[in-house]
């Protein structure tokens, strides 16, 4: 029955997109896509935002970079694909995976599943803990490295930053290929293992610590300086470049996670399991007392859309998911598991890194050969954190949105059937409790697989056939916002970023969604039905009248 089903979606999508639509895209009836910025009015925000800055150390003026917790002066344009990097106007710019910060697998966060703070005219305030964390304070979304004849400089991009002293990053440097000498654990409590580091810094608010041995110091005392600020999320760091020994290329490894401004040094994670509320402040979830305290490991490429199996409690335990409030996570599970940074770390050249014309690596237009990956977006939606919700669901408000996205594989080799020359678009809005990782192609039960809502057959049909760009937005939550609101937003948002970076053709936008997913195809192609050339919605769900209202606040 399944088989047919997924027949029967497979030539309508076909019929659809060889159709053109109505009217054209370029006139539409949306105003979001022409603005700016969104900001959510005060009633409708759970946490409000600070813009505070903290530094130390001084490296004069006219240098490269001013270290004042701003990110304005990095230029470099990211690959927007999680899990790479690529070397662009002298800077190296990696980008991470949003919503992967659960360490070793059930991380919770200080304030985590606390209710809201009643107040007249909103729909409640975040905890105090929750307003300092965010359930999200230690997810890296982008790491930039560049240097001038002075100094290596690093810019560390979180996704939600509130306090200037509420997260810890640490960069470990590889200056030789041998793992005897230097430093075999990472600094101040950390409770990682990386064999071979030479130079070490912990970064933290307001200051940071370079390590090259047993002992560190603060790092203005040894002519470098250190910022962090909580409007534009990043951590910034100037160190010397005297400290790399005359080194022309490094090794670098990274990772963040709370920190301690009492006991100076990487907040422990408690080895008690992961509660509906953490009313305390401290994190909890860790395995067992030896588990480290870092919540991200850096520069991670092999985490894939179809880690899979979301649908059930035994799936999701069996499968690692982690928490409800991460992502693409399994294999940084792995790692931590064994006290180590295992072999994540990029290799850098700093020739390309302290030229600034130096912008040789193109654009990317997938993760390597994949089939599926996941791309990410900067939200004009001016919100940030993770609201974790009843049904062990999660709301997702940071900035930098994740996507999935499945590229035919003949669009390098420019042969794919397309009516206009430029692929047909399909946008598949995910069901009640799933994500954007949901309707992966990876195999289903009725295909052989263990995934419930797998469709691999599905998009090979696709593949074969017509080819198009199919992309998935998270909407923002597993449930709510219900594509409404920010889940709204989200899918216009996403509906835009594909179209620009992929050039598809706007006059054969489609979208497709069962359950919830059918009820949000429903409800945008009657909103904007000017973007389509055609919409199917599968079972969809019944209206939940004002879920949005009472969940997010819209």
């Amino acid at each position: 029955m399944d088989d047919v089903r997924d027949s029967r979606i497979t030539r309508l999508l076909l019929f659809l997109l060889a159709a053109a639509s109505v009217a054209s895209a370029e006139t539409s009836s949306d105003p979001f896509l022409s603005r700016k910025e969104i900001v959510l009015p005060p009633r409708s925000r759970t946490i409000d935002s600070v813009d505070v800055t903290a530094s130390c150390g001084d490296i004069g003026s006219g240098r490269r970079f001013a270290i004042d917790g701003r990110s304005a002066d990095w230029q470099g344009e990211p690959t927007w694909i999680a899990g790479t990097g690529r070397y662009d106007r002298g800077e190296y710019v990696w980008t991470d995976y949003p919503y992967d910060d659960d360490g070793t697998g059930s991380f919770q966060y200080p304030g985590e599943g606390e209710a809201l703070i009643a107040e007249a005219g909103t729909i409640g305030k975040a905890s105090p803990r929750q307003t300092r964390y965010g359930s999200n304070a230690a997810d890296v979304v982008e790491v930039r490295v560049a240097a001038d004849d002075a100094f290596v400089y690093f810019l560390v991009r979180l996704n939600f930053l509130n306090a200037v002293d509420s997260t810890v990053v640490g960069l470990g440097l590889h200056l030789d290929d041998d793992p005897s000498s230097g430093l075999s654990s990472w600094p101040l409590g950390a409770g990682l293992a990386t064999p071979g580091i030479d130079l070490f810094v912990t970064a933290h608010g307001p200051c940071a610590m370079v390590s090259d041995g047993a002992d560190g110091a603060p790092i203005d005392d040894v002519g470098g300086a250190a910022a962090v600020g909580t409007a534009d999320n990043v951590l910034e760091i100037a160190l010397p470049r005297a400290l790399l020994g005359g080194a022309e290329r490094f090794r670098l490894v990274g990772g963040s996670g709370l920190w301690n401004p009492t006991e100076r040094g990487w907040m422990k994670v408690q080895a008690t399991p992961r509660t509906a509320q953490n009313a305390s402040d401290q994190p909890k979830g860790a395995v067992t007392d030896r588990d480290p305290e870092v919540f991200n490991l850096f520069f991670r490429g092999d985490e894939t859309t179809a880690e899979g199996c979301e649908g059930s409690a035994s799936l999701r335990e069996e499968c690692q998911l982690g928490t409800p409030r991460a992502f693409q996570s399994t294999r940084q599970h792995q790692v931590l598991s064994e006290q180590t940074s295992g072999a994540y770390e990029v290799a850098l050249d700093l020739a390309r890194i302290d030229d600034p014309a130096d912008s040789s690596d193109p654009p990317l237009l997938r993760r390597g050969d994949e089939h599926d990956f996941t791309r990410v977006y900067r939200s004009r939606v001016a919100t940030e954190g993770v609201w974790v919700v009843a049904n062990n669901a999660a709301v997702f408000l940071g900035r930098y949105q994740p996507y999935a996205v499945t590229l035919p594989a003949c669009l390098e080799e420019g042969d794919c059937p397309w009516p206009a020359g430029k692929p047909p678009l399909v946008v598949l809005p995910h069901g009640g409790g799933q994500s954007h990782l949901g309707s992966a192609p990876r195999a289903s039960i009725p295909e052989g697989g263990t995934d419930l809502y797998g469709v691999e057959t599905a998009y090979a049909a696709l593949e074969a056939e017509i080819a198009p760009v199919s992309v998935r937005p998270l909407g923002r939550g597993q449930r709510a916002p219900w594509w409404r609101g920010m889940g709204e937003a989200d899918f216009l948002e996403v509906l835009e970023d594909a179209r620009t970076r992929y050039r598809t053709d706007r006059e054969r936008q489609v979208t497709v969604g069962a359950s919830l997913g059918g009820y949000g195809t429903i409800r945008l192609a009657s909103l904007y039905p000017d973007l389509w050339s055609g919409a199917f919605g599968h079972c969809p769900a019944e209206f939940e009248n004002s879920i949005s209202g009472r969940d997010v606040g819209n």
